[in-house]
Order: structure tokens, then C-alpha cells, then sequence
């Protein structure tokens, strides 16, 4: 029998959803947009993912924030 994936609510930290392979909105490929972007400005409900993309640009720009995952943590995203 196959394994299911968790859907871990109310996490934040990219790089623990990865490791756990949990399901979770991939937003990677906004991250070419939001480079683009002069100011940015997150106006969004409660619950809709801003820590989480704020996890992601951590990961992305941060070499110290993941340290021992490497690129490893982005890898397969739709970068």
C-alpha cells in the first residue's frame, strides 16, 4: 500500500516540508516576479502561505539558512 503524503497545517518552514515530502502550494515559479517587482506588498487573508513564501525566498537567497540541506532543499522546484 502506498504511503500518503502529510499536509502539515499551520507550517511554515520550507525546508521542514521538504524533508517531511508533505504537500504544499509551490510558489517557486512567482519567485521571477517578485525579483521583478520594485516594491512588494503582501495583502493577503489569514492562513494563505505569506510565511511560507517568505520561508522559500529565506531559502532561496539565504546560503546559511539551510545549511547541511544545500540546494537540495529547492531542488525540483519550479524555479
Amino acid at each position: 500500500m502506498e504511503k500518503t503524503r502529510p499536509i502539515l497545517y499551520g507550517v511554515s518552514d520550507y525546508a521542514r516540508i521538504r524533508e517531511s515530502n508533505a504537500w504544499f502550494v509551490d510558489r517557486t515559479a512567482k519567485l521571477r516576479d517578485l525579483e521583478n517587482t520594485a516594491y512588494a506588498v503582501f495583502l493577503r487573508p489569514r492562513r494563505f502561505g505569506k510565511s511560507l513564501l517568505l520561508s522559500i525566498l529565506e531559502s532561496y537567497y539565504d546560503e546559511e539558512c539551510c545549511s547541511g540541506h544545500g540546494e537540495a532543499v529547492l531542488l525540483g522546484e519550479k524555479l
